[in-house]
C-alpha cells in the first residue's frame, strides 16, 4: 500500500473490467474518472456511448479526468472554475465510499446518490468542488457518484447524416452518456459497497432536467429509485429547438467551418468547441421556430417527452428553489473577478417594460398571443403594494417565469398524482455582502458540504449560522437519500406535499436563517399566487 504526499492511501477494487488503485483519505475512498464507456473520440463522436472495455493490470484511478471539452467565463465562472484539462476523452465516472465499503465483495450495501451537474449543457463536470462528494459519503454513510457527460456540440448536435447505425440514435449524445453512466452504476455499484436497488438520481438546473428525462424514460427509470430535483429551468417549445430545427444549424455549422456534417467529426474538439461557441453567439437564426438552442431535442426516443409533460409520480422526491434564480444573471457580484458580472439592472418603468418583453420574445415565444409585458407586470408589481425597485420586480418575474414555476408545477403533478412523498424546499440564505440575492446555483456547495472551499467561501460567507445551513440539509439530503424522507431527530418536520393545494399556499422547508435564528424551518410557500399569472407561458 503506497502513501501519497497529499497523505492519500492507495487502496485497490476489483470491477467487473479490472482493477482499480483508489486513494483513501479523511474516512473515504476515492475511485475517479472511472471509465464507463468508450472514448468518444474518432468515429465515437457524435455516436451512442459503448460500454466500457475491460482492462489488464491495475488501472490508476486516484486523480481527476479531464472535463468534457467547454469554455467557462462571465458569471459561469461564479459558480465552476476553469477546468484545468479539458479533453473529449471525459466519460468517467468518480465513486466516493466509506472507507472499506464493498472490499473483498463483501458487506451491507448502502445507499447510493447519483449527482448529475448544471451548466445549460454546456459546461460543468464531475471535478468541480463544489460537488465534491467525499463529504456526504463520510457523513452520511453513502455512496456518492458523479459522471462526466458530453456538453455543447459535441454532445447535442442533431442530424439524420450523424445517425448512429448501431442504436439509430442522431441526437442527444450527452443524454445518452448519461443513462450509459447509470446502466453501470447499477450493474458495478455492488463493488464499491453500494445498492443498486437505492439509487437516487440528482440533478441541478441542466442535470435537474436530464434527471427528470431519466425519470420518465422507461429504459432508465425502473434503475433508481429517488428524485433530487434543485432548479429545473423552463425547458419547452418553442423555446427549444426541435431536432429539425438542431439539423439546420448543424449544416450551418458545417458550412462555417468549410465542411460536410460528417466532416464535423474530423475537426479537433477544441476547435469545434470554441468556433461552435462564437458562431452560435453571432448567429442569425433560420430555422422553423426561430431559435437554436444547444439543449436537448425531443427526437421520439431519447427524449420522448419534455421535462413536467408526464407526472413523475413513482419516486420519493426532493425538490426546490433559490429565491431570486435570475440574479445569477441580472445582479451577480464576483469578489474574485472584476466585482459586478452583469449589466445594470432597469432603472424605470419604461426599461423594465422593455426588459420584460424582452424575456417574452426571448425566452417565450414573444409571449402573444397568450399574455404580454404589461400583463406580467401587473401581476408581479400591482398597484399599491410596497415598493420596489423595477431591477427587483425584473429578478422576481424573471426567476418565476424561468424556474419556479417551471419546477413548482413538476412538484404539484407529482402530488397530483398521488406522489405522498414530495418535499419542497426554497434556499433563501444570502450571498455574502457587498453581493445581494440567492442566486441559481448558490445552494448547491450548500447541499455537499464544500461552502468553505476557497473558491465559495468569499461569495457564500462564513461563520456559525453559515455552517448550521449546511449541516442541516446535508442531514436532510442524507436522510432523504437513505430513506426517502428528510425529516429526523433533532430537525423540523418536513411536510411533503398534499395532492392539491386548495387556496392556502402549501408549507415548505425554508433554507436561511429567519426572524428567530433558525437556520431550517417550515413556513408557506411564497408568492405562489404568482404563479397563475405565468400559466399562459407553458406549453404543455
Amino acid at each position: 500500500m503506497n502513501t501519497h504526499a497529499d497523505g492519500a492511501r492507495t487502496r485497490v477494487r476489483d470491477t467487473p473490467s479490472g482493477r482499480l488503485a483508489g486513494r483513501r483519505a479523511g474516512g473515504v475512498d476515492r475511485f475517479l474518472n472511472i471509465p464507463y464507456a468508450e472514448p468518444p473520440i474518432g468515429a465515437g463522436r457524435f455516436r451512442s456511448p459503448r460500454p466500457e472495455r475491460p482492462w489488464a493490470g491495475v488501472r490508476e484511478a486516484g486523480l481527476a479526468g479531464a472535463a468534457p471539452p467547454q469554455t467557462v467565463a462571465g458569471i459561469v465562472n461564479w459558480i465552476y472554475p476553469a477546468p484545468e484539462r479539458t479533453d473529449e476523452d471525459c466519460l468517467g465516472i468518480n465513486v466516493w465510499t466509506p472507507e472499506g465499503a464493498g472490499a473483498n465483495g463483501g458487506g451491507r450495501r448502502r445507499p447510493v446518490l447519483l449527482w448529475l451537474y448544471g451548466g445549460a449543457f454546456v459546461t460543468g463536470s464531475n471535478g468541480l468542488p463544489l460537488a465534491d462528494g467525499a463529504r456526504l459519503a463520510a457523513e452520511g454513510d453513502i455512496v456518492v457518484v458523479a459522471p462526466n457527460y458530453r456538453l455543447g456540440m459535441l454532445g447535442f448536435a442533431a442530424h439524420p447524416a450523424l445517425r448512429d447505425p448501431l442504436t439509430g440514435a442522431q441526437a442527444n449524445w450527452g443524454l445518452q452518456d448519461q443513462a450509459r453512466a447509470l446502466e453501470w452504476v447499477h450493474a458495478n455499484i455492488e463493488a464499491f459497497g453500494g445498492d443498486p436497488d437505492r439509487i437516487t438520481v440528482m440533478g441541478q438546473s441542466a442535470g435537474a432536467v436530464s434527471a427528470c428525462l431519466l425519470a420518465q424514460h422507461p429504459d432508465t427509470a425502473p434503475r433508481f429509485a429517488r428524485l433530487v430535483l434543485a432548479s429545473v429551468p423552463h425547458i419547452a417549445p418553442p423555446d427549444v429547438a426541435t431536432a429539425e430545427d438542431l439539423a439546420v444549424y448543424v449544416e450551418d455549422l458545417a458550412a462555417h467551418f468549410g465542411t460536410t456534417v460528417p466532416g464535423l467529426r474530423h475537426l479537433s474538439a477544441r476547435d469545434l468547441t470554441q468556433g461552435e461557441a462564437a458562431f452560435f453567439a453571432g448567429y442569425e437564426v433560420r430555422t422553423r421556430t426561430g431559435h437554436g438552442r444547444r439543449w436537448p431535442a425531443l427526437d421520439g426516443s431519447v427524449v420522448a417527452a419534455w421535462p413536467g409533460a408526464r407526472a413523475l409520480a413513482d419516486k420519493p422526491m426532493l425538490i426546490g428553489n433559490t429565491r431570486t434564480e435570475s440574479s445569477f444573471t441580472l445582479d451577480l457580484y464576483d469578489p474574485l473577478q472584476d466585482g459586478q458580472l452583469t449589466p445594470p439592472l432597469p432603472d424605470g418603468k419604461a426599461a423594465l417594460h422593455a426588459a420584460v418583453d424582452r424575456l417574452l420574445r426571448q425566452r417565450f415565444a414573444g409571449g402573444a398571443p397568450r399574455i404580454d409585458a404589461a400583463q406580467l407586470l401587473a401581476a408581479f408589481d400591482p398597484q399599491g403594494r410596497a415598493a420596489r425597485s423595477p431591477g427587483e420586480v425584473l429578478i422576481a418575474l424573471q426567476s418565476d417565469a424561468a424556474y419556479r414555476y417551471p419546477t413548482w408545477r413538476i412538484a404539484q403533478a407529482a402530488a397530483a398524482a398521488g406522489n405522498g412523498s414530495v418535499y419542497y424546499y426554497e434556499f433563501a440564505q444570502p450571498l455574502a455582502a457587498p453581493a445581494r440575492g440567492t442566486p441559481h446555483n448558490a445552494d448547491v456547495p450548500f447541499w455537499f458540504g464544500t461552502h468553505g472551499h476557497p473558491f465559495y467561501r468569499p461569495k457564500l460567507g462564513a461563520g456559525a449560522q453559515v455552517e448550521r445551513l449546511s449541516l442541516a440539509m446535508r442531514t436532510m439530503l442524507i436522510n432523504f437519500v437513505r430513506a426517502g424522507e428528510p425529516s429526523g431527530a433533532g430537525l423540523p418536520a418536513w411536510p411533503a406535499l398534499p395532492p392539491a393545494p386548495g387556496l392556502a399556499a402549501p408549507r415548505i422547508m425554508r433554507f436561511g436563517a429567519n426572524a428567530d435564528g433558525e437556520c431550517a424551518s417550515v413556513g408557506e410557500m411564497p408568492d405562489v399566487e404568482r404563479f397563475e399569472a405565468l400559466a399562459p407561458l407553458q406549453t404543455f
